[in-house]
C-alpha cells in the first residue's frame, strides 16, 4: 500500500498522489524510514515477509539499538491478525527465557499499522545457514538444540506452545566469543488456558507443513506435544540437510506421513558416525502418533544430548572399500614381502633377527569380515543377522530391519516366527505395524489372531488402523475390510486428507467403497506427485479406463522422472508396456531415475537391470547401495549374490543389513 507522508492517508498501490492534499504518495515500507515512532527512530530497513516488515532503530534518548517490526497495513484492519501480533508481545514477556527474543514495546504508526519494538539480534538464522553450508556441524546442532529445547521447556512450563518452530525463526547470535540462540516469532503461539491445561487443544493448522505434527496438520487436537515434533524435524534437518517429510502442501505432507518413515540420521550422515542414541531421540520426537512420541521437552534434549555424547566417542568409520584391483596389488606385496622374510631367516647366521611387537590390531567385532567365507556360510551369516536385528534390545534396530524386510517382495519365510513374536509383543508401534504388512505378504494366517487383538485396542493413530485392517483382509478375514469401510465412513464427516489412509488401503485391495473418495482426493493432489500416480494405479485396478489412459499417456509423452514414476504403477496392470518404459528408460536416464527403472524391473525379476545395480551397490551414495542390494535380491542370477555377499561387509550399517536381507529368500533355499 502507499502512504501520504504528509496526512498519512493510505491508497491502493495504483495511487501516486493523495487526493487530499496532493503531496506524492510513498510506499508504506518507505514511508517508516527517518521516522520516530514513539521513543525509538526508524534507521533502515532490515528484511520484509508476508506478515509485516522489519527495521533496525535506536532510543532516541540513551541509544539503546532495536528492531522494529511493523504489521502491514492492510494487515492491520483484520481483527485476527492484529490479535496475533499483540499475542507474541504477551507470550513474550509471559515467559521471559534468555533463548526467546525480548520485546519492550508494542505502538501503531500515524497511518494505523501496529508495531513491535524487540531486541536487536545481529546474527544469522538456522535457515540461511542450511542454505548455504547444507548440513550442519554436530556441535552446532546440539547447541541450536539444547537452546531452542530450553525456550521451548520455558514456554510449556508457563501454558504456551509455539506452534511454528521452524529454521526460519531460529537465529544464532555471536556474543562475545560464544554463540547464543534465540527463538523468534510467538506470532501464532497458543495459550492452554488453565481450564485446558494438560489436555490438548484443538485449533486450526496454523504453521508451515512440513514442520508441523499430523494432528496439527489435520486441524484436530493437539497439545506441547506439537513443538517437540517440530524440534525434532530441525534436528532431522540440521543432520541431514533435509526434511524428513517434504511436501509443498498440507495434504502432500500428511500423504507422507502416513505412507513413508524418514530414514535414521545416521544413514544419511555415514561419515559424522552419529549414535543409535540419537538416532532414537530424533525419531521419537518425530513419532507421528502422540501417545509414542515424547512428552516432555527435557527429556528430548537430554536424550538428544547423551546421543552427542556418545557419537562423541564413536570410533571413526571404516574408510571405503578398494577397489578390488588395488587389494590384489595390496595382497600381491605383502606376499612377496613375506616371501623375503622367510628367505632372510633361511640364510645360516641370519636367523637371530630382532624384531618388534605389531600393534594390538583388534577386529571389529560388531560384524566379522565375509572374505573367508562359502556361500553357504555368508547365507547363514545373512540369517543370524537379520534375526539378532529382529530381537534387539534396541528399538531402532528392530524399526530398521523390518523396514527393509517390507520392501522385499520375495518372501522371507526363515524369519516368520521373529516377526510374528514382534507381532505380538514388540514395544515399537513401527514394528508391529511392519510385521504385520510383511506376514500378510507372506499369508501367514497365525497373524490372524494377534491382528484382531490389537484392533480391539483404541488406536490413535489412523495408519496403525489401516496397516492392521489391511492385512487381516489380505488374509482372507473380512474384519479387517469391514473395519476400513467403518472407518471410512466415519471420516467422512472429516477432511478428505484424513480419509486418505483408509482410502488407499480400500484402493489396494479394489474395494469399490472407495472410488469416489479416491477420486475427489485425485482432483486435489498435487500434480506429477507419487500420491497422484498411486491414485490413479487404484482406479484403474478397479477398472477405471480414464484412469488408466491416463497413465498411459504418461508413459509415451512425459518427460522420464514421470514416465518411470507411471509405469511402475503400471506394472501391475499393463506389465509388458511398463516393463518396455522402464527397459527403455535404462537406456536414456541417469541417476535416481535410472536406479528407480532398474530397481522396480529387478521386483519382477527381470534380469536386465542386474548391470545397473551391479553398478549401484559400488555407488559413494549410502542409498543408492542400500536399495540396490534389496533390488539384486530379487535376482537368481549368481553375480547378483555374490555382490550381495560382498556388501555384507559395506562399511554402513544399513547397506550391511539391508545385504543380508536381500539374501535371506535365497537362504531359505540354500540351507
Amino acid at each position: 500500500m502507499r502512504v501520504c507522508p504528509s496526512c498519512y492517508a493510505l491508497y491502493g498501490p495504483e495511487t501516486h498522489q493523495c487526493t487530499k492534499d496532493g503531496v506524492a504518495t510513498v510506499d508504506s515500507i518507505d514511508v517508516l524510514v527517518g521516522m520516530s515512532l514513539g521513543s525509538y527512530q526508524v534507521r533502515a530497513l532490515i528484511g520484509e515477509g508476508g506478515m509485516g516488515v522489519v527495521y533496525s532503530g535506536e532510543h532516541t534518548t540513551i541509544g539503546r539499538r532495536v528492531a522494529l517490526k511493523v504489521l502491514r497495513p492492510e494487515l492491520s484492519l483484520r481483527d485476527d491478525i492484529v490479535e496475533r501480533f499483540v499475542q507474541e508481545a504477551r507470550s513474550v514477556n509471559t515467559i521471559s527465557h534468555g533463548n526467546i527474543v525480548n520485546i519492550y514495546d508494542f505502538g501503531k504508526t500515524p497511518f494505523g499499522s501496529f508495531y513491535l519494538v524487540m531486541e536487536y539480534l545481529d546474527g544469522k538464522t538456522v535457515r540461511s545457514l542450511i542454505d548455504e553450508e547444507g548440513p550442519q556441524p554436530l556441535e552446532r546442532v546440539v547447541t541450536v538444540i539444547t537452546g531452542l529445547g530450553a525456550a521451548l521447556a520455558a514456554a510449556h512450563s508457563k501454558g504456551f506452545i509455539h506452534r511454528d518452530v521452524k529454521p526460519e525463526n531460529i537465529m544464532l547470535v555471536d556474543r562475545a566469543g560464544t554463540t547464543s540462540i534465540k527463538l523468534l516469532d510467538f506470532g501464532i503461539a497458543k495459550l492452554i488456558t488453565n481450564k485446558t491445561q494438560h489436555t490438548t487443544h484443538t485449533g486450526s493448522a496454523l504453521g508451515t507443513p512440513q514442520y508441523m505434527c499430523p494432528e496439527q496438520l489435520e486441524a484436530t487436537a493437539y497439545d506441547h506435544r506439537s513443538d517437540i515434533y517440530s524440534l525434532g524435524v530441525v534436528a532431522y534437518e540440521m543432520l541431514t540437510g533435509q526434511v524428513p517429510y517434504p511436501g509443498k502442501s498440507h495434504a502432500e505432507v500428511r500423504q507422507r506421513q502416513l505412507t513413508r518413515t524418514p530414514p535414521p540420521p545416521s544413514v544419511m550422515r555415514p561419515e559424522l558416525t552419529l549414535s543409535r542414541r540419537m538416532d532414537a531421540a530424533v525419531l521419537w520426537a518425530l513419532s507421528p502418533d502422540p501417545s509414542t512420541r515424547c512428552s516432555r521437552m527435557e527429556e528430548f534434549v537430554r536424550q538428544f544430548k547423551a546421543g552427542f555424547e556418545e557419537a562423541a566417542v564413536a570410533p571413526v568409520p571404516r574408510p571405503p572399500r578398494r577397489p578390488r584391483t588395488a587389494l590384489i596389488v595390496a595382497v600381491t606385496l605383502m606376499a612377496m614381502a613375506v616371501g623375503v622374510v622367510i628367505v632372510y631367516l633361511a640364510i645360516p647366521g641370519k636367523n637371530t633377527v630382532t624384531t618388534t611387537a605389531a600393534p594390538d590390531a583388534r577386529p571389529d567385532t560388531r560384524r566379522p569380515s565375509v572374505g573367508k567365507l562359502t556361500r553357504k556360510q555368508a547365507l547363514a551369516l545373512a540369517h543370524r543377522r537379520v534375526v539378532q536385528a529382529i530381537t534387539s534390545s534396541r528399538g531402532g534396530d528392530r524399526v530398521l530391519v523390518v523396514e527393509l524386510l517390507a520392501e522385499m517382495r520375495l518372501p522371507v519365510k526363515l524369519v516368520r516366527d521373529e516377526l510374528l513374536r514382534a507381532l505380538k509383543t514388540d514395544a515399537q508401534p513401527a514394528v508391529r505395524r511392519l510385521a504385520a504388512q510383511i506376514l500378510a505378504r507372506m499369508k501367514e494366517r497365525r497373524a490372524i489372531k494377534p491382528l484382531r487383538r490389537l484392533l480391539a485396542q483404541p488406536l490413535t493413530n489412523a495408519q496403525t488402523t489401516c496397516d492392521y485392517a489391511e492385512a487381516l483382509a489380505l488374509l482372507g478375514d473380512r474384519s479387517g475390510q469391514a473395519r476400513l469401510r467403518q472407518e471410512l465412513t466415519r471420516s467422512r464427516r472429516q477432511l478428505l486428507i484424513r480419509q486418505t489412509p483408509y482410502l488407499l488401503a480400500l484402493g489396494r485391495l479394489k474395494d469399490p467403497a472407495a472410488r469416489g473418495g479416491l477420486k475427489a482426493l485425485l482432483d486435489q493432489s498435487v500434480l506429477g506427485s507419487t500420491l497422484m500416480y498411486q491414485l490413479l494405479g487404484h482406479l484403474a485396478r478397479m477398472g477405471d479406463k480414464t484412469a488408466e489412459n491416463r497413465l498411459l499417456q504418461v508413459v509415451t509423452t512425459d518427460a522420464w522422472p514421470a514416465r518411470v514414476k507411471a509405469a511402475i504403477v503400471l506394472l501391475e496392470i499393463q506389465p509388458e508396456k511398463a516393463k518396455s518404459t522402464l527397459r527403455a528408460a535404462l537406456g536414456q536416464t541417469t541417476g535416481g531415475v535410472r536406479l528407480d527403472a532398474a530397481r522396480h524391473l529387478a521386483f519382477f525379476q527381470d534380469a536386465i537391470s542386474a548391470k545397473d545395480l551391479l553398478e549401484s551397490i559400488e555407488s559413494q551414495d549410502t542409498g543408492d547401495r542400500k536399495e540396490s542390494a534389496l533390488a539384486l535380491g530379487h535376482l537368481p542370477g549368481l553375480a547378483g549374490h555374490e555382490a550381495l555377499i560382498g556388501a555384507l561387509d559395506d562399511r554402513s550399517e544399513i547397506v550391511s543389513l539391508a545385504a543380508a536381507v536381500g539374501l535371506l529368500p535365497w537362504a531359505t533355499t540354500d540351507n
